[in-house]
């Protein structure tokens, strides 16, 4: 491919034989061009070369045998190898001509190298692709005199500079010219003068299309080769390729008898060399960094890209290799354009066609077009007939799930789609800052019209995958009308295993229709859907994902939707590709509910009704209908009073305000991953056949029933002799699952699977066919997955359990907890599986506090025996957190998860009242240093001077911002009603009147933790709180000044940051290459970043309102005003999470209006002494 050179890199094997001789194969010619395979054996190119390394004492000698599976006949070869030393053979087997004539398309084989000594064999196998007879490379070796040649010039290419096209753009290329520079050639500076016309071409924008070039007679005449002339890639739009680019600007280096040489990289990539001056060495030009880099940045480029060493070609008329190369072609039925040195192509072309009938050109051109079509068309119906469930079990429309018939008591069997809703996460940038809003949407397509790339996140089970199906379900019904449109192309990325580039690996999965899809690449009308991103193999992923980014780079007009659990993603990959988001939201409660009608009918509303598991919150959901309410306003509505239907009683409105400030009951939250709730219709349905039809909110133990009532059904249907067992097909799909999981993969191939399944209670072809008909296993030629990750980590799980006794949990988390290592799903089912979940815990707590705490809140396991263990895991999160022990990483995740059991410390949660509880610092009275100099300090803005002395009384601030938890009171409590209206400023109650304000900006996840700072809020929103707080406790608080809150950051003794004067990643939380947080924090995280008075995050984390107006600089400090009316600009103190180190120094100063909200933005707050 154009910007990475071949499309598989050499390839090599080694076999260390552990008696002192290694074995190296390597391939040496990849992609091979069949149509010149026996040309290039003749000549000793080598295809693969072996090298024996004989470290003994004593002579080795090897008998070596070479096949390409299926289309060579073998080749043997032996190597005598002394001691100490190395020894290699080059091999190339001759290809059987009916076995390639069979190739139509690039085709994947495997070259089989078998060395034997003294009777004993050892093989070893390498892939390589064979290309058709009928493609042409773009160099070839000159078989006499060993040099490349172009083969262009006998294809009909060449270099036009007499194209009167060419002259406005050298008109413009004359403003690039250094002063005393004229386009003169070789009499002046010929560098400068290339320079001048690649600036001239990069202003054009001329877009490059990074295709193989392929000339093949059987798709499309002589007529409609790749390569079009400069004057046509001028023309505005333009899309040009590699030569195009080459032909443009040799035309134009050219015109002004600058020697070029255009050089040709098989497979398909071109540059351009010139010679500074007649007696200098070529220099070389990448051209189709045009648009993209300076003059300096495409020349080294080449370097960048290995296409160095480059070999000359040469010029001069090469009378042997030119009749060879025409005669050659011809007999492989590629039909070049005879044609001297540099003549006119249009002038060639015209040639040519005189003697071809014009009818027939005609007729191959449009059989050629439809067989293009029908290829499309075959792709297509095959797309249609595999997604086709998604036409007859989706509807799309509001408040619609789908429509569906009587179901068979097989729940599996019947795939329903659940219409997602997803947010949109659209960053946007606002008086430079940046800020992301949550923007509700239900049809993809839009998104992907307006941004062309974007990743799909959601939950294990969320219905990700099923997503991309029913949109390439609709590609492809669109795409089957309208011969325009882009065609789908999904590909699953737990496949990527290879070490291959992204490019290679998503040629390599076009399958049989890769002419089709190849030509829609080629004219940019495909859509890429790569699913799966978390499930590629463990090993080497982020260089996978790496490489998916430079594919993306590389190719910007290709849309692309990619599919990735949320915590993978944020925590992984979100840094390495910059992509739009688009977060699958659970199912809401009501969209289950009419799930469970439509496909349990009458019985629906009894598993509803269970799923609520307290009677009296029915009763209350079914009163809040009764007078009124809307359903789905029961479940989301602001707790507050004005959001409860009007007559519902006082005694009501409490009991459903105390419901709102909880948690919805476990089985909903269970059942807002599509996932689990279809798990829980089919458990329903079977219990209520044969038992009771109660259902369990642990996790682990829906797993069992499930896997149990599927074995169960199965077993069934079989007689006893051929079924091999329930209690075998479990321990077997437990062992298989283990191992998977240990590998890091989610699809293995059979010969792995039968590998894993050594010693298992069932045979693997057994296992494999029975689990594969209870639709827990799915199999095809080659591979083996699970139906599903989890039922993947289910079966771990339950093999984890027989190990866990005798395990090191070390071992599953080699690092720590900051990434996550594959284990952390089925941990959790473990939790629930286990008759007590506390020996997991025991295990777990000194490895990955952080995952005991989710064990806690999300198996539903029992912890009959000990209720000490929610302590426990507080205990250890606590530590963890506020300690110096762990990287900042791991304290972030701890501090996150310490929201689960609850955050103890004082001054971030409620006290027994159920107000803020404030942790106060008392910062004494005296002066200190506010502002600084460029002497001082020479980060220093001039916003910040002059610096001066600053007298000031004893007050308190408080220890931490403040947080979620501790504002979210005041929002319930009615603080954005009449009730605290007199807590508003004039100007602060217009505005929340004018914009319907409610409550603070919300950001979604871990923005919103409740021991995180709040953000969102504006300057009035603080001071209303303030005045709040004040009234309810009786204290005089309010926002600080910027003098008290610099003092209390930075003491007496004019510090650069408030521990001193250096910065790490250890003191705060703001915005390092090495941090991928993009958001805040929990408060407190950052133990050795706390102030001389012992306030914390007073740098980083949140960017914190005071009360003072902005100035631009203290010489103005004088009209500053502390007063709270008016709409004048207030301060901003601290730096945020997205801040540079520059930005955190207690001196910088920021502002902005008192209406301004930003997901970096927060407050603290500050007491007189004595109050």
């Amino acid at each position: 491919m154009d910007a990475d050179g071949p499309i598989l890199q050499h390839q090599s094997v080694t076999l260390d034989l552990g008696d002192s001789l290694t074995i190296t194969a390597q391939l040496r010619l990849n992609p091979i061009y069949t149509s010149i395979a026996h040309v290039l054996n003749r000549q000793g190119h080598p295809l693969i070369t072996v090298r024996a390394e004989n470290r003994g004492p004593t002579a080795r000698t090897l008998n070596i045998t070479v096949q390409v599976d299926d289309y060579s006949v073998p080749e043997f070869g032996q190597i005598a190898v002394a001691p100490a030393q190395t020894e290699a053979r080059t091999f190339f087997p001759s290809f059987r001509e009916e076995a390639i004539a069979r190739i139509q398309s690039l085709r994947r084989a495997t070259i089989q190298v078998h060395v034997v000594e003294q009777g004993r064999t050892t093989p070893c196998s390498l892939a390589v692709d064979l290309l058709p007879v009928n493609v042409a490379p773009l160099a070839a070796q000159d078989p006499g005199a060993g040099r490349a040649v172009d083969l262009t010039r006998y294809l009909g290419v060449f270099v036009t500079p007499d194209d009167p096209r060419l002259d406005p753009l050298i008109a413009a290329a004359v403003d690039y010219l250094p002063r005393g520079v004229q386009f003169l050639g070789y009499r002046s500076n010929v560098t400068a003068q290339v320079e001048a016309l690649y600036r001239a071409l990069a202003d054009r924008r001329i877009r490059y299309d990074n295709a193989t070039l392929v000339f093949n007679p059987a798709s499309a005449t002589q007529l409609s080769q790749r390569v079009r002339l400069p004057g046509q890639v001028l023309k505005p739009p333009s899309l040009a390729n590699c030569l195009d680019g080459v032909f443009l600007f040799a035309s134009l280096l050219e015109k002004h008898k600058i020697e070029t040489a255009i050089v040709l990289m098989p497979p398909g990539h071109a540059l351009l060399g010139w010679k500074p001056d007649r007696s200098s060495d070529w220099r070389y030009i990448e051209t189709t960094k045009m648009g993209e880099a300076d003059f300096t940045q495409a020349l080294r480029s080449i370097e960048d890209r290995h296409f160095l060493p480059l070999q000359e070609q040469d010029a001069a008329p090469l009378t042997h290799p030119r009749r060879w190369v025409l005669s050659h072609l011809r007999a492989v039925g590629i039909m070049p354009l005879d044609a001297t040195a540099h003549p006119s192509v249009v002038a060639a072309i015209e040639d040519m066609a005189q003697t071809v009938v014009d009818a027939m050109l005609d007729r191959l051109a449009q059989r050629a077009q439809d067989e293009l079509r029908m290829a499309e068309l075959a792709y297509l119906t095959s797309c249609l007939n595999e997604f086709r469930k998604w036409r007859d079990n989706y509807v799309l429309l509001p408040g619609e799930e789908f429509a569906t018939d009587e179901r068979d008591e097989d729940a599996l069997s019947q795939e329903l789609f659940f219409e997602p809703v997803f947010d949109h996460m659209r960053e946007t940038q606002r008086n430079g800052e940046r800020h992301v809003e949550r923007i509700e949407v239900d049809d993809v397509t839009q998104v992907i019209r307006t941004h062309k790339r974007l990743v799909l996140l959601g939950d294990p089970g969320s219905g990700k995958t099923t997503t991309l199906e029913r949109l390439v379900y609709e590609y492809a019904l669109a795409a089957q009308h309208d011969p325009a449109a882009s065609l789908p192309l999904l590909i699953d990325l737990r496949s990527y295993r290879q070490d291959q580039p992204a490019e290679a690996f998503v040629l390599g999965s076009l399958g049989l229709h890769r002419d089709a899809l190849m030509r829609a690449l080629l004219e940019n009308r495909v859509i890429l859907f790569l699913d799966a991103l978390n499930e590629m193999p463990y090993h080497d992923r982020d260089a996978r994902v790496a490489s998916i980014r430079d594919f993306l780079h590389q190719h910007p007009d290709l849309p692309v939707v990619l599919t990735c659990r949320t915590l993978d993603f944020e925590r992984d990959y979100e840094h390495l590709l910059w992509l739009e988001k688009l977060m699958v939201k659970p199912l809401p409660v009501e969209r289950q509910r009419r799930y469970l009608d439509n496909y349990l009918h009458d019985r629906g509303p009894h598993l509803f009704r269970q799923m609520f598991e307290d009677d009296r919150l029915f009763a209350l959901y079914q009163r809040w209908q009764d007078t009124g309410g809307a359903p789905a306003a029961f479940w989301t509505a602001d707790p507050v009073r004005e959001s409860v239907p009007t007559e519902f009683g006082y005694s009501e409105t409490l009991a459903w305000l105390d419901f709102r400030r909880g948690s919805i009951p476990p089985l909903f939250a269970l059942g807002s991953n599509p996932f689990m709730l279809k798990m829980l219709v089919f458990i329903f349905s079977q219990s209520a056949q044969h038992g009771d039809g109660n259902l369990t909110s642990n996790r682990g133990a829906l797993f069992s029933a499930f896997v149990t009532l599927r074995l169960q059904h199965e077993a069934s249907h079989h007689e006893a002799a051929r079924w091999p067992g329930t209690s075998e097909l479990h321990a077997s799909l437990a062992q298989l699952a283990y191992g998977m999981q240990r590998d890091g993969v989610t699809e293995i191939y059979a010969e792995r699977a039968e590998e894993l399944l050594r010693g298992a209670a069932c045979a693997s072809a057994d296992l494999f066919h029975f689990a594969a008909r209870t639709s827990l296993l799915e199999v095809s030629d080659h591979t083996i997955r699970f139906v599903h990750q989890l039922i993947q980590e289910y079966f771990a799980a339950r093999a984890w359990e027989a190990k866990l006794p005798h395990d090191d949990l070390r071992t599953y988390w080699p690092d720590g907890w900051l990434e996550p290592t594959g284990w952390e799903e089925t941990a959790i089912l473990l939790a629930g599986i286990l008759p007590e979940m506390s020996p997991l815990l025991d295990k777990l707590l000194p490895v990955n506090p952080v995952l005991a705490a989710r064990c806690l809140n999300e198996s539903g396991g029992n912890l009959a025996y000990n209720f000490a263990y929610p302590l426990r895991v507080q205990q250890a999160l606590r530590d963890a957190a506020f300690g110096t022990a762990h990287p900042y990483g791991e304290r972030y995740l701890a501090g996150n998860a310490l929201n689960i059991v609850g955050d103890p410390r004082i001054g971030v949660s409620l006290d027994v009242d159920g107000l803020p509880d404030i942790d106060w610092c008392e910062v004494p009275a005296g002066e200190f240093l506010m502002g600084n100099t460029k002497i001082t300090d020479d980060q220093a803005f001039d916003r910040e001077m002059p610096q001066r002395t600053v007298y000031l009384d004893t007050f308190h601030i408080s220890r931490y911002p403040v947080t979620n938890t501790q504002y979210q009171r005041f929002v319930e409590e009615g603080g954005y009603t009449e009730r605290w209206r007199h807590c508003w400023t004039d100007a602060g109650w217009g505005w929340r009147t004018e914009q319907n304000q409610t409550g603070p900006d919300r950001y979604g996840g871990d923005f919103d933790l409740p021991n995180h700072p709040v953000v969102g809020v504006s300057w009035y929103e603080a001071v209303a709180f303030c005045h709040w707080l004040s009234e309810r406790t009786g204290r005089g608080i309010m926002l600080p000044t910027e003098a008290q809150w610099e003092k209390a950051a930075r003491g007496t003794d004019g510090r650069r940051y408030p521990w001193g004067n250096e910065i790490s990643p250890e003191h705060a939380h703001f915005y390092t290459d090495s941090k991928s947080e993009e958001v805040t924090c929990a408060v407190g995280v950052f133990p050795q970043g706390v102030s001389p008075h012992g306030a914390y995050d007073m740098a980083g984390n949140v960017l914190e309102w005071c009360r003072t107006t902005w100035v631009g600089n203290y010489e103005e400090y004088g009209k500053a005003s502390d007063g709270l009316e008016g709409v004048a600009p207030r301060s901003l103190r601290g730096g945020s999470w997205d801040h540079v180190a520059r930005d955190l120094r207690c001196a910088s100063r920021f502002g902005d209006y008192p209406f301004s909200r930003n997901f970096g933005w927060g407050f603290r707050i500050v007491r007189s002494s004595g109050c």
